[in-house]
């Protein structure tokens, strides 16, 4: 029998059950740290929001709901076939070309204070310029 043979009846076998490949350390370390994180943040913002008449634990919500989401796409990456995406590859390269070479055509984006920040439908109003100013790190959260 040949390898070839033998790779291909390796690649079709099926999953024995979904904790195929699972290792528990590196999922301990990684829930041991979001559960810390997930302390530090609610820490961090309770008191303030409670001071101002706002929900408390508005932080602490979307910080679950953010890792639920992260679980789920991280699950999601362990079911897919990796050698099925180097097929799509080259088409997500041209699209994120095509998306570079986008906002660098004029009148396309808007610019505030001198900093071009994206395609127009894109654009976030709420803050004025000063903001923009003031904490930078609102372009990248807005």
């Amino acid at each position: 029998m040949s390898q070839i043979a033998a790779r291909q009846r390796l690649y079709r076998r099926k999953r024995s059950s979904i904790f195929h490949g699972f290792d528990p350390v590196l999922t301990a370390a990684v829930a041991a740290l979001l559960f810390i994180g997930t302390l530090l943040v609610y820490a961090a913002t309770r008191d303030w929001y409670a001071r101002n008449g706002l929900d408390p634990q508005y932080y602490l919500k979307r910080h679950v709901i953010n890792i639920a989401i992260g679980a789920l796409l991280a699950y999601g990456t362990t079911t897919i076939d990796y050698r099925l995406l180097r097929a799509y590859t080259p088409i997500v390269w041209g699209l994120g070309v095509i998306g570079l070479i986008i906002v660098l055509i004029p009148g396309l984006g808007s610019e505030i204070t001198g900093l071009r920040l994206g395609l127009h439908f894109l654009e976030v109003s709420r803050f004025n310029q000063q903001s923009w100013r003031r904490y930078p790190s609102l372009l990248v959260c807005p």
